[in-house]
């Protein structure tokens, strides 16, 4: 992870929910990249150095678990990778996508559950005005 601000990939097809999403984390100091389908997203991994990605289960090209296969392929196990739904995460999906996900977030995302989350994985949080 970087010594510098941490960067992080939010993946949602909900454009409205993206943008709130990436200003509620650069109110952490966060820089935060978005992308509003899982080829966006992969384009993004291949050309910034992440630090966290979070990654909604349904998307309109490929499915959150099929990005997040991909992306522990390419970028390795040490990248956390966030689970989004807007629907509760049953005990059959956590159990078959535990390797993928290195955690998981019902939305609406909240700032306090962001930073919690971040905080969670080591990230620097610095709340700003």
């Amino acid at each position: 992870m970087s010594d510098s601000v941490p960067q992080v990939l939010v993946v949602d097809d909900d454009a409205i929910a993206l943008d709130v999403a990436v200003r509620m984390l650069s109110k952490l100091g966060i820089h935060a990249y978005s992308a509003l389908d899982g080829q966006q997203a992969l384009e993004i991994s291949r050309q910034k150095a992440l630090d966290l990605v979070f990654l909604d289960w349904e998307l309109p090209d490929l499915s959150g678990i099929e990005v997040a296969k991909i992306l522990r392929s390419t970028l390795g196990d040490e990248l956390p990778i966030v689970g989004l739904s807007g629907y509760s995460f049953n005990d059959k999906e956590l159990d078959s996508d535990s390797t993928l996900f290195s955690a998981h977030l019902l939305k609406p995302v909240s700032l306090a559950d962001f930073e919690k989350l971040l905080r969670e994985f080591s990230l620097e949080v610095k709340r700003l005005p």
